[in-house]
């Protein structure tokens, strides 16, 4: 029997497995989705608005009852632009026939069929691009040649948004001396106590390079056997360092690390989630959308459109701090 179109049920099943597997190979989106910073854009809209509440100024709180000053409550509008990104994927109608009609097929009986297999397999691509988004806004790496919206400046992501500051003992982002990379947690940790962020624990963002940069040369003591990167990592105001190949700008060039907390509070590890830092506002949720109807084109493929959309919104720029390029 020749294979057949896919079904409702099968976009349903294939759809929700995409949406499962996101959260366990992502490094990025996971950390939004695991920590509760994932708000619903709705399908379709191209902007969102949020409204925040500034902090009060300094000096408006004062000793005795003579002359009490006000508080005065601020609150300021965000917008943003909500960015698309999809793909299709496109199976030929012989390739699925040989599939279902060979008795040692790959995948064997698989729920999604031989169009949800082929998404499965082809679906790490998509993931990657949506986690390069995240870190790096429209400067995203390995884009297309014709992705008019890269480097336009629209968006932003973690590596390359909020707040600046220069890592290293002098300051200059050079992390070549021995203990560079623990004066730069200590700077960016300060940054963010006295930036009004202050945590029992930080996570870290990098790529790759200043990950294994901090486990050689002056970085790593040979004398006792001691990686000034497992020194980080063992810090009791360090939760992790998540190192990820997507954290890095279009040029290749921009290796960085950036410090923050999914929420502030303070005492005993018992966080209080009274103001988000920033969250990952998303339209289309990796949803499948079959085309011709879940039908044959005219080459005798069958297609599936892949669609996922979203932005970081900055509620609060200094709730991230983020280095230079570090050499």
């Amino acid at each position: 029997m020749s294979f057949r179109a896919i079904t409702d049920r099968q976009v349903e099943w294939v759809q929700s497995q995409i949406q499962l597997e996101s959260y366990v190979r992502t490094r990025g989106y996971k950390y939004f989705k695991a920590n509760g910073l994932i708000k619903p854009a709705g399908p379709g809209n191209k902007e969102v608005i949020d409204t925040v509440l500034s902090k009060m100024k300094p000096g408006q709180i004062s000793f005795g009852t003579e002359s009490l000053p006000e508080s005065v409550m601020r609150l300021d509008q965000i917008t943003g632009k909500i960015a698309i990104i999809g793909t299709i994927v496109a199976m030929s109608k012989t390739d699925l026939d040989a599939w279902k009609n060979n008795t040692s097929r790959i995948g064997g009986s698989y729920a999604g069929g031989p169009m949800g297999l082929a998404i499965a397999e082809q679906i790490q691509e998509f993931y990657d691009y949506v986690d390069k988004f995240i870190f790096y806004g429209d400067d995203i790496s390995g884009p297309l040649d014709n992705d008019d919206w890269v480097g336009a400046g629209d968006f932003t992501g973690l590596m390359n948004g909020f707040t600046a500051f220069a890592g290293g003992a002098g300051s200059d982002n050079n992390i070549t001396a021995a203990g560079d990379f623990q004066t730069t947690a200590d700077t960016a940790v300060d940054h963010l106590k006295k930036s009004g962020w202050d945590s029992d624990q930080y996570v870290i963002f990098s790529d790759t390079k200043p990950w294994k940069d901090a486990a050689k040369g002056n970085n790593f003591y040979s004398t006792a056997g001691i990686l000034e990167r497992d020194q980080i990592i063992a810090r009791e105001d360090i939760g992790s360092w998540q190192a990820s190949v997507n954290a890095i700008d279009n040029a290749g060039t921009a290796y960085r690390m950036a410090f923050t907390s999914p929420e502030s509070g303070k005492g005993a590890k018992k966080r209080q989630k009274r103001t988000k830092p920033y969250c990952l506002y998303e339209g289309y949720k990796f949803n499948v959308f079959p085309l011709y109807g879940g039908g044959l084109d005219k080459q005798l493929n069958y297609n599936v459109a892949l669609l996922w959309s979203g932005r970081i919104q900055e509620l609060h720029a200094t709730s991230l701090w983020r280095t230079g390029t570090l050499t």
